[in-house]
C-alpha cells in the first residue's frame, strides 16, 4: 500500500470519528447551557 492510499485511508476514518467527537461536543455544550440557564433561572426567582 502507498502512501496515498494510506493518506486517503486514515481522512475516511477520520470523517466518522470527527464528527461523533463534534456530535458529543455539542450535546455537551448544550447539557451544559441549559444547566447554567436553570441555575440562573433559580437564583432569579
Amino acid at each position: 500500500m502507498d502512501f496515498l492510499e494510506k493518506r486517503a485511508n486514515l481522512e475516511y476514518l477520520a470523517v466518522p470519528v470527527f464528527q461523533e467527537m463534534m456530535r458529543h461536543i455539542v450535546h455537551v455544550h448544550h447539557a451544559l447551557l441549559c444547566s447554567s440557564v436553570v441555575s440562573l433561572s433559580n437564583k432569579n426567582f
